[in-house]
């Protein structure tokens, strides 16, 4: 008799993932990607906010204030912890941009590439690997722990645009 409930727990559960999934190829389909423009109109300086949000300046004014108790802090820092991620979702995305138009310039270039390659593949292994522990550290500092510094992911957005730019991107990619 508990078969059969397991059986249709199994199929919704599976139905819900299937409309999940083809949801959000739906709306990666609706993503156009102009490399030239992504190279070119990506700033590092919409960034300096999670600087800001991952300093522990604004959580010691706030334990000052009169009147400060131990769930307006824990609240705060919840906030705080979501913000930076949806920083860090828009970090990853412009980085996966310029990924892509670096691939893109390699595999269109009439010269060798593989130095461009080299760079995007040894970033996109920090970066990763960074992005990994910071959202492990936000976890924890959304517990109270010490907060995380975000300066090497945006390293190696600077060291993708520097490698991007020698190559000359825009050049090559415009006239495309």
């Amino acid at each position: 008799m508990n078969v059969p409930f397991t059986v249709l727990a199994v199929l919704l559960s599976s139905a819900a993932i299937c409309l999940v999934c083809v949801l959000l190829l739906r709306r990666l389909r609706r993503v156009r990607f102009d490399p030239a423009e992504s190279a070119t109109t990506i700033s590092l300086d919409r960034y300096r906010a999670l600087d800001r949000l991952l300093s522990g300046a604004d959580q010691a004014f706030l334990e000052a204030q009169p009147g400060y108790e131990p769930s307006l802090g824990r609240k705060f820092r919840h906030e705080r912890t979501r913000i930076a991620r949806l920083y860090l979702g828009e970090m990853l995305r412009d980085f996966n941009c310029l990924c892509r138009s670096a691939r893109l310039l390699a595999a269109t270039s009439p010269t060798d590439a593989s130095e461009l390659l080299a760079t995007v593949h040894r970033e996109m292994l920090m970066f990763y690997a960074r992005l990994f522990r910071l959202h492990v550290e936000l976890t924890l500092s959304s517990a109270g722990l010490s907060l995380p510094a975000f300066t090497p992911l945006t390293d190696s957005l600077a060291r993708i645009q520097a490698s991007l730019a020698t190559a000359g991107m825009a050049d090559r990619l415009g006239s495309a």
